[in-house]
């Protein structure tokens, strides 16, 4: 037992780079918070392919956190652990 008690601290964790990584990776596969919603503070254009779209300032902006994390475009394999 050391001066942190029977529990993991930030500070205990951090010396723990498996365990770290396990929480991290456990984080983005089923995240506390599935999406988050940001009001936008100015315009902003999207353009995907032949398509434009602009999402105007003071529009409410909701990213779906759990699809990004398992998106193939920014993961190889992304469901898994």
């Amino acid at each position: 037992q050391d001066e942190d008690g029977p529990f993991v601290s930030k500070k205990l964790a951090s010396q723990m780079p498996y365990l770290d990584a396990v929480i991290k990776e456990s984080m983005r596969l089923y995240p506390v918070a599935p999406f988050v919603v940001r009001r936008l503070p100015f315009d902003v254009p999207i353009r995907e392919s032949d398509v434009s779209v602009t999402l105007p300032a003071g529009s409410l902006a909701c990213i779906w956190i759990y699809s990004l994390h398992r998106n193939p475009k920014f993961w190889n394999r992304p469901d898994d652990f």
